[in-house]
């Protein structure tokens, strides 16, 4: 049946393809005994059992795969929503790591929840038990988490100022924080700063594979470390992100809500520091002197100081209480972006980070920056000529 289709991936969502068409999903259309062949033959069942006869299929075609038993919500989805149960999708293993597939849906989908994994439903039932029982009562629901962040990266013909903030949530009642920024440095030769935003699970897991293979593999084309020009690596960093995105079920299934592996700023020696914005799906954008800054997240509230104020002969001095400011403003008007604020500030041609700072809360220096921009506002403020309209009549 699917001896014709192309290996890997096509393969496999061309079994799942093919389980979607053959079965009927319904409530009350199987038995907890019910196998995979039995729902070939019945055509109908759950979502179990389009786990099933794809999993069997899938080792019919010699391609590891396992059960997958969870929660999925209605992130995503649009009205009326459907209440929200247990689910079953399953796992394939495709050369470099275990990939999710769901045959019942069949579309991608965001927010599962995944509660076991097993050989088959019989490895991870959602409830055992010994006699009559009965569910009296069953509610499930989920929250989305927010991929709040603000990063930002300015090119400047001095060199590169970057920053970003470090706070996540899951919820109000729920935040945490985790630094952004991630630094590939090695002196005299090429520093790599990246920061990232959106799903912290899946920029985490991006990052800590171009760690890996900057260690393990040094010097090869692999690697963020390896002998080629600075224009490939955006696209390299691009390719894992996207591989990451392919590889679990929330970071799957929509890339673009989920991650956005941001500023980059390469610069290796003999070629000018370049300042990158990169994306889930592996494609990217350079500043350049007409847009000679980047952002990404909350950015909406400190994108106009940088508006008025950044040109490409700023100093880098300037441009970093530029930065500062953009953040203090952002702070004032969003509480999902906050301290501490992670800061890198890079020379031209000098191949090494000499100014590295992160600024905690209550920063002496962030503190007198911020007042004396917030008094410096108001000061302007009353300065500036007020309007003298005349009244009319109506």
């Amino acid at each position: 049946m699917f001896g014709a289709t192309p290996t890997g991936w096509q393969r496999v969502q061309a079994i799942c393809d093919f389980v979607h068409r053959h079965i009927e999903f319904g409530y009350g259309l199987s038995s907890p005994t019910k196998t995979a062949f039995q729902a070939f033959q019945d055509r109908k069942g759950v979502c179990r059992d389009f786990a099933h006869l794809a999993i069997t299929l899938c080792r019919c075609m010699n391609i590891p795969a396992r059960y997958c038993t969870g929660y999925l919500g209605d992130s995503g989805m649009p009205p009326p929503y459907a209440p929200m149960d247990f689910a079953a999708w399953f796992e394939a293993y495709l050369g470099d790591g275990w990939y999710t597939f769901d045959p019942r849906n069949n579309t991608p989908r965001i927010g599962r929840v995944l509660i076991a994994r097993g050989r088959d439903a019989a490895d991870v039932a959602l409830t055992t038990s010994f006699g009559p029982s009965t569910l009296e009562r069953f509610s499930v629901w989920t929250e989305r988490a927010r991929g709040v962040t603000y990063c930002v990266g300015m090119l400047l013909r001095d060199g590169i100022v970057l920053a970003s903030d470090s706070r996540t949530n899951a919820g109000v009642d729920n935040v945490a924080t985790f630094c952004k920024m991630t630094v590939f440095e090695r002196p005299g030769d090429r520093v790599i700063v990246l920061l990232s935003s959106g799903n912290l699970a899946g920029t985490q897991a991006v990052v800590s594979v171009l760690k890996q293979r900057s260690d393990v593999r040094r010097w090869t084309a692999q690697s963020l470390d390896g002998p080629h020009h600075v224009r490939r690596r955006p696209p390299r960093v691009g390719r894992h992100a996207r591989h990451r995105a392919a590889r679990r079920a929330l970071p799957r299934e929509r890339p673009d809500r989920v991650q956005r592996l941001l500023h980059r700023r390469w610069t290796t020696q003999g070629e000018a520091p370049r300042l990158f914005r990169i994306y889930a799906e592996g494609n990217f954008i350079e500043a350049g002197d007409d847009t000679p800054f980047l952002q990404t997240g909350e950015a909406k509230y400190g994108k106009p100081i940088i508006d008025r104020v950044l040109a490409p002969t700023t100093t880098l001095a300037n441009a970093t209480k530029c930065v500062l400011v953009s953040f203090d403003s952002t702070m004032r008007s969003n509480l999902s972006v906050g301290m501490p604020i992670d800061l890198v500030c890079y020379e031209r041609d000098s191949l090494v980070l000499r100014m590295r700072r992160r600024f905690e809360p209550g920063d002496p220096y962030f503190t007198a920056l911020s007042a004396s921009w917030s008094e410096g506002v108001r000061m302007v403020f009353r300065s500036s000529p007020s309007w003298r309209g005349r009244a009319t009549s109506s």
